[in-house]
């Protein structure tokens, strides 16, 4: 069950709703000693009451597939997804605009390969493929877009405990219908590091590249370019099950449906710890601030933040409860009128989780 009172972070004239939430899914994997394959299924339905939002219903579909396949010195890998989802969902983490519902499909691919040159030196070679598409119809607000992408680097193992990577990268957004255009090169170092047997950490820095081409109002084409650092860190506990904590921060390029790029810095913090055999809390932190690379395109910069707070209780093996409170809040920063938005929800739930099974 859902209840949230004010769903679609109005910043005015808020409108509760109540609602449920039914989600399921399977997994298949095959393993053999150089191989694994997998395929992964989700469905999830989500229906309100409460005025206009009963009309909001949504029915979306992920699916998720890959493999790898290793040599002595060499491993590929290739994954891939669809994901058929509603923009209420998806656009918390992009534009904010989870007032409309518009059916968004999104696309990718992703092969990857990497070959150890030295038994302290590996080799790796990436790339990526994305394709965002509306097919209902072209959203007012939203931009249908490809992305093209790829990297490569060298990855130094200093020791047990420690390695060294660096890594350059290329991304080319292209809108579909329109000639708007985003072309990004960057590089970036990133040291590794295994403390003990529960505690991890990484840090990493480069800086990026970004030219940029854009149809003003008279359709003529403005071109320009912008400039800035990436990084990222983290640390990472793990107890088996009973103990664990995650805490990252990264600064780095996101394409964008209104069909520019943002330049995006996230926190992310998760913990959860076993209270008793049966109950577990749980307690999720994230926050990101997005800056479009374009200055004549920053109506969509903004501030936004949700946190999680709850239990998971488990019934018997397979069967569990679980119950959260969810805040959520943004503000856009380059608008005049924006006052921010707030929302509080409760959702309680039973969950179904079946035994892993190797086909």
């Amino acid at each position: 069950g859902i209840g949230d009172d004010n769903r679609n972070l109005r910043e005015e004239n808020e409108k509760g709703t109540v609602g449920a939430n039914a989600r399921g899914g399977v997994e298949l994997k095959r393993k053999a000693d150089a191989s694994e394959i997998y395929a992964r299924g989700i469905l999830n339905s989500r229906r309100y009451d409460g005025g206009e939002e009963r009309g909001r219903d949504t029915d979306d579909q992920l699916f998720y597939s890959g493999g790898s396949w290793n040599t002595e010195r060499s491993q590929f890998s290739l994954d891939g997804d669809y994901l058929r989802q509603s923009t209420a969902i998806t656009e918390f983490e992009d534009t904010g605009d989870v007032r409309s519902d518009e059916r968004k499909i999104t696309r990718s691919i992703r092969p990857r390969f990497s070959y150890s040159l030295f038994e302290d030196i590996r080799l790796f070679v990436g790339a990526g493929y994305r394709d965002v598409r509306f097919p209902n119809g072209d959203p007012v607000s939203f931009d249908e877009f490809d992305v093209i992408s790829g990297n490569a680097g060298v990855t130094y193992i200093i020791d047990e405990l420690n390695s060294l990577t660096m890594t350059g990268y290329y991304q080319d957004q292209e809108v579909h219908k329109s000639p708007d255009a985003t072309e990004s090169v960057g590089g970036a170092i990133r040291y590794n590091r295994t403390l003990n047997e529960r505690w991890r950490t990484f840090a990493g820095f480069g800086y990026r590249k970004s030219n940029f081409k854009t149809a003003n109002n008279t359709g003529n084409i403005e071109r320009d370019s912008d400039t800035g650092p990436i990084y990222e860190g983290g640390i990472t506990y793990e107890q088996s099950e009973v103990e664990t904590f995650n805490f990252s921060v990264t600064r780095a390029l996101e394409p964008s449906v209104r069909g520019n790029v943002n330049d995006r810095l996230t926190f992310r913090a998760n913990y959860s710890k076993q209270l008793s055999p049966r109950l577990t809390g749980v307690a999720e932190f994230f926050w990101l601030e997005n800056e479009s690379v374009n200055d004549d395109n920053q109506s969509d910069n903004r501030e936004a933040w949700r946190s999680n707070i709850g239990f998971n209780y488990r019934l018997t093996e397979k069967w569990s409860l679980t119950s959260r409170y969810r805040h959520r809040y943004q503000k856009y920063l380059d608008r005049d009128n924006s006052s921010g938005a707030d929302s509080d929800a409760i959702l309680i739930g039973i969950r179904f989780n079946e035994q892993e099974k190797r086909i």
